[in-house]
């Protein structure tokens, strides 16, 4: 009943002020071009909303078990512990220190990686280095480097972390991915 009252206050309202609540019958009689653009804006709109609910989200964060002894330049960090995955089935790869793409897009790589010496390592993508991360080094006391990426990466792609040359990695050191588009 209040339900009612309220609406014919309403109603009454709009009469006397000249205002015309809208009416969906009305949508026909209107501007052509007016229509055709809502309708191209709806239909746009429904595209998006289909196209996120189908983006699939990844990311996993890995991390050193003990130390790491990389024997020379390209050496790839191993032995990881997943920390956190999500999107992905776990792999004995990924402990490999590689991590291979199974859905293309827009990805954030990072490092970070722990050493005794003065040294560097980079964030490839294949065969191709796509960043680089220097580590100060401090004569027997562990120092960190970090790197970051964003990289397109298409299915089967690889991601790895490749020391510039041989080094005792630290236990601190991890890598990840994370899907951003």
């Amino acid at each position: 009943m209040l339900m009612l009252i309220f609406y014919s206050v309403l109603c009454f309202w709009y009469v006397a002020n000249g205002v015309r609540a809208p009416v969906y019958a009305d949508l026909g009689k209107g501007n052509g071009d007016e229509l055709a653009g809502m309708r191209e804006s709806i239909a746009s709109m429904k595209s998006d909303i289909e196209s996120l609910k189908h983006r699939k989200r990844v990311s996993m964060v890995a991390c050193l078990k003990g130390s790491f002894t990389a024997s020379g330049t390209g050496s790839v960090l191993q032995i990881l512990d997943i920390k956190t995955i999500y999107g992905i089935t776990p792999s004995s790869q990924y402990r490999n220190g590689i991590f291979t793409c199974k859905d293309r897009g827009l990805y954030m790589v990072f490092a970070t990686v722990t050493s005794t010496i003065q040294t560097s390592f980079k964030i490839m993508r294949n065969k191709t280095s796509v960043s680089r991360g220097f580590i100060g080094g401090n004569s027997g006391h562990y120092s960190s480097g970090s790197s970051i990426a964003f990289v397109q990466l298409d299915e089967k792609d690889q991601i790895s972390i490749q020391a510039d040359k041989q080094m005792t990695i630290g236990d601190r050191s991890c890598f990840g991915v994370i899907k951003i588009d």
